[in-house]
């Protein structure tokens, strides 16, 4: 609040709202305070109405982002070496597998369906036991844009092992001598 010299007064004193706006009278025959109070109740209920509507679909995206995805035992191996090698959770790097495989597809001008078609997938994999991971609402749209939200299970698989071949895998690494 703010010390001013209020116009009526010969004294400094501090200014309340009711100084700063002038307040509603109530004449015969006059309903703007009516009104005012009617517009500020129905605004209010508004407001209300939308917050409610607002955390009621907060909450029905948040459920729709868990998807259960069954892993092969293998698949779930690479995970766990690439968390501890990347230092990041499964639900990121899940979501990172997809993005990776979409970027992958992108690369190599390929379409998501002939790399998944064409994967070397072996029939007789083990399978883990299915969990749910949180999927973000730019994962799950980049899937719906491939046309591969129902193949989940096959971007996150094939993902991971790209991912695990980009960073796990040393097989070819050959350490070079420091140049002199």
């Amino acid at each position: 609040m703010t010390r001013q010299k209020h116009p009526d007064r010969t004294t400094n004193s501090i200014l309340t709202p009711s100084d700063r706006l002038p307040s509603p009278q109530k004449v015969e025959g006059d309903s703007s305070a009516e009104m005012l109070r009617e517009r500020s109740q129905s605004e209010n209920y508004q407001v209300r109405e939308a917050i409610r509507v607002g955390q009621q679909a907060d909450r029905e995206d948040s459920y729709e982002n868990f998807i259960e995805i069954q892993l092969t035992v293998e698949s779930k191996r690479q995970l766990k070496e690439l968390g501890e090698s990347l230092f990041l959770n499964n639900e990121t790097l899940i979501e990172s597998a997809i993005q990776h495989l979409i970027y992958y597809a992108s690369k190599t001008s390929s379409s998501i369906e002939e790399i998944v078609q064409h994967w070397h997938w072996n029939g007789n994999e083990a399978m883990a036991k299915s969990r749910k991971y949180e999927l973000s609402v730019p994962t799950i749209r980049m899937l719906e844009q491939v046309k591969m939200e129902d193949r989940i299970y096959e971007c996150a698989t094939i993902g991971i092992d790209l991912l695990y071949q980009n960073n796990c895998s040393y097989n070819n690494f050959k350490a070079a001598p420091p140049n002199s």
